[in-house]
């Protein structure tokens, strides 16, 4: 009976245990673990287009950029102005009396105080068309009071009109200098854009940089290890007789040397992930974690043909080569036009009603009854004579323009023979990447067997520590290929001006 209850008592004290710590789980729950994340290759090109300084310097740029464009687009708009004007003066005289003696003349002096205040408002409206027309119209607005005529207000209407029928006559000519404002906007979209394909290229190197390195580190790692493994199998065949302890000397000869390269790793990761941090805009003091493995996926070479339209459709040096020929074209047109003669027509009409105030009865009404008004034509025609600073002026354009021509034509069959050139370079690395792989393979198969030759006797430590040696480059030269064919498509990519969209990434220009 009292074993019995025995077990129930303590049956019971163990599910009492159970549900209070079950309770105090409940009341007091665990604290999810943080997770280190893993900064990715694409993390690392979007944390650079929001934080890499040559980019936000660019984006800031724009603005100003941005508001040229804007001021050479309102050169051509109608322009308003309102000029204002108040004034007051007075004046005093004296008049000699009649009186002849002089002290009554004295006496009988008259003098005369007179006073005047104007205040006049003139609005103003300009606009210059695309023909080279230029519209001024003007309103004078003169309210003056006096002494003798307390208010007087004669509004003057002035419209004025000139129209170049020879020099400066055109839309190419009159807006050239809007043309050129376009001209270099394109220009600043693409040197922008070119700042954020160098900063993606700079970004994927030196990511890929540090992969590398971490690599390379697990390579010395794994080197380390074996030198450790090598001398315990070592150590085991010179007890047991079969080797000679001075067979010892070249595996841990091997041994330290790979420590060191092992600490000389470790301070170019350190080296190299600063680096990183500077291109993407970071504290150097941030911590981050970079993957170990080479972001790698099948990389389709375009063909010949079609890499060249791309290049010469979206390469910026070559686009920037062609806005520059068309602002030659248009130096050479404006310069042209400087050397016609000079043939402008002007009208000008001024219509005043006089005194409004003194004649209500008509008002503005006499601002055209032909009573004051004033209306003139007139050709005013200039004729330059051996001018040779104009002459100047087109021979240098000319000059410029064959010039920007031939650089061009050299700049396209420079950009053909890069994209040729990259083309064989990146299936070269190819190839490259292939026989590295054969070359570590069989390079870990002779390592391995080697290994089995000491154990059976038959190896010496010589052929070891070289086999280890030559398993240990063939390691580094496939992350090497690999390194070097990611990078040179990167600057490919960059070339052919691809590299926004190979990404999917969109910059605000």
């Amino acid at each position: 009976m009292y074993k019995h209850l025995n077990i129930i008592l303590t049956v019971s004290l163990s599910l009492g245990t159970c549900l209070l710590f079950m309770c105090q789980t409940q009341a007091h729950p665990a604290r999810p673990r943080f997770q280190h994340k893993i900064l990715t290759l694409r993390d690392a090109v979007m944390l650079a287009m929001r934080r890499n300084p040559e980019i936000r310097s660019g984006e800031i740029q724009r603005v100003a950029d941005r508001y040229a464009l804007e001021t050479a687009y309102y050169q051509f708009q109608p322009q308003f102005a309102i000029n204002s004007i108040t004034q007051y003066w007075r004046s005093q005289s004296t008049v000699p009396g009649n009186d002849i003696n002089d002290i009554n003349r004295q006496r009988n002096n008259v003098r005369f105080n007179s006073h005047a205040t104007n205040f006049t408002v003139s609005p103003e409206v300009r606009y210059q068309a695309p023909f080279g027309t230029q519209f001024d119209l003007s309103l004078l607005d003169p309210l003056d009071e006096q002494q003798t005529n307390p208010y007087t207000f004669s509004p003057t209407l002035s419209l004025s009109l000139t129209q170049p029928l020879l020099r400066g006559f055109g839309r190419t000519v009159t807006q050239a200098p809007l043309t050129k404002a376009k001209m270099t906007e394109q220009l600043n979209k693409l040197n922008l854009k070119n700042t954020v394909i160098n900063t993606i290229t700079n970004v994927l190197s030196a990511y890929r940089t540090v992969v590398a390195d971490r690599q390379n580190f697990a390579i010395q790692q794994a080197a380390v290890h074996n030198d450790k493994v090598n001398i315990k199998v070592y150590k085991d065949e010179i007890n047991a007789g079969r080797k000679a302890p001075a067979d010892l000397n070249d595996v841990q000869t091997r041994l330290f040397n790979d420590r060191l390269n092992l600490v000389n790793q470790r301070n170019q990761i350190a080296k190299d992930q600063q680096n990183l941090l500077l291109i993407l805009g970071l504290d150097p003091r941030a911590d981050i974690t970079i993957s170990r493995k080479i972001a790698w996926h099948r990389y389709t070479i375009p063909t010949e043909h079609h890499s060249i339209q791309l290049a010469l459709k979206n390469n910026i040096a070559y686009q920037k080569s062609l806005i520059s020929l068309a602002e030659d074209k248009l130096n050479l047109i404006t310069s042209e036009d400087q050397q016609r003669w000079q043939l402008n027509l002007t009208l000008q009409a001024n219509y005043s009603p006089g005194n409004v105030l003194a004649n209500t009865s008509s008002g503005f009404n006499q601002f055209f009854n032909g009573a004051n008004n004033y209306e003139t034509a007139m050709l005013n025609l200039v004729i330059p004579i051996a001018d040779k600073t104009l002459k100047m002026g087109v021979v240098n354009a000319r000059v410029a323009l064959e010039k920007t021509r031939i650089n061009l034509k050299f700049a396209r069959w420079k950009l053909e023979t890069q994209v040729i050139n990259n083309i064989r370079q990146l299936k070269t690395e190819l190839t490259s990447i292939k026989l590295a792989k054969l070359r570590r393979e069989y390079a870990r198969k002779s390592y391995y067997a080697t290994r089995e030759k000491i154990l059976a006797g038959r190896g010496t430590t010589f052929e070891l520590t070289q086999k280890a040696a030559i398993l240990t480059q063939a390691e580094q030269a496939v992350i090497k290929a690999e390194i070097a064919f990611l990078n040179d498509y990167a600057h490919f990519d960059a070339l052919l001006g691809t590299t926004l969209k190979t990404w999917n990434l969109q910059v605000m220009l």
